[in-house]
């Protein structure tokens, strides 16, 4: 079996009813997106020319409930937003017929935005993201939900991983753009600071999606990644802000 030079993303929902939502909608678009190009270590351009996208839900199931010990009148001063509900036997009906009628095998990776998209594909939740498995000839890549509800993204050394993981993911599965750089691989933050992988000062490419040398992270154990070893550990490059 051939498979395609795509890749595809799969997000949870629409952000909003039909009605509510612009007329040029696409999933993932805003924020979430910006931030899967950055860890990706691509354009906005650049990432959609290389993956197909898809909300698993086609219609919005409506925000969660705010939990009394997230109001605001108790002090609580995180996020504001608590993300949307997931009807889980219903996107687990969803993906069901995904996988057996959306030809999602020819993919040559596809990424699952959340542990929720991950469970309604029925995949082995006892692991943290990201990670990696493949079943049914189907290469899975479960990232943390890249909105920023996520407290996944407060944390510098789980944006560092996931990061690494999901540019070693592109240059596995062969998906890579017109610029490949040799030297360091930088990430930019969600607050738009350059998180540089290396002390160096190596000029970033417009297109990179390779997983440098510097930039380290944990092995990744899977059929899918038949690398004897990504990297060993983020912190001891100096990794920083």
């Amino acid at each position: 079996m051939d498979r395609l030079s795509r890749g595809l993303v799969v997000g949870q929902a629409p952000p909003l009813p039909p009605e509510l939502l612009s007329s040029d909608y696409k999933p993932l678009q805003g924020q979430p997106e910006k931030r899967l190009a950055r860890l990706a270590g691509l354009s906005l351009d650049e990432l959609w020319t290389l993956f197909d996208r898809l909300d698993l839900l086609g219609w919005c199931p409506g925000k969660k409930d705010r939990k009394s010990y997230h109001l605001w009148s108790a002090g609580y001063r995180k996020h504001r937003c608590d993300g949307h509900r997931f009807p889980l036997p219903t996107a687990r009906l969803v993906a069901a017929r995904l996988r057996r009628f959306g030809g999602l095998e020819r993919y040559a990776v596809v990424v699952l935005c959340g542990r929720l998209v991950a469970a309604a594909f029925g995949l082995n939740l006892d692991r943290s993201v990201p990670w990696t498995e493949e079943t049914d000839g189907v290469r899975f890549l479960v990232l943390p939900h890249p909105s920023g509800v996520s407290h996944f993204w407060n944390d510098e050394e789980s944006w560092h991983r996931a990061a690494v993981v999901f540019r070693s993911a592109l240059r596995v599965a062969g998906l890579t753009c017109q610029a490949e750089i040799d030297g360091v691989a930088s990430v930019q933050s969600q607050d738009g600071e350059d998180i540089a992988a290396d002390s160096d000062t190596t000029p970033r490419g417009s297109g990179t999606a390779c997983c440098s040398d510097a930039a380290r992270a944990e092995p990744v154990r899977s059929k899918f990644f038949q690398l004897a070893k990504v990297s060993e550990d983020c912190s001891s490059k100096g990794l920083q802000h």
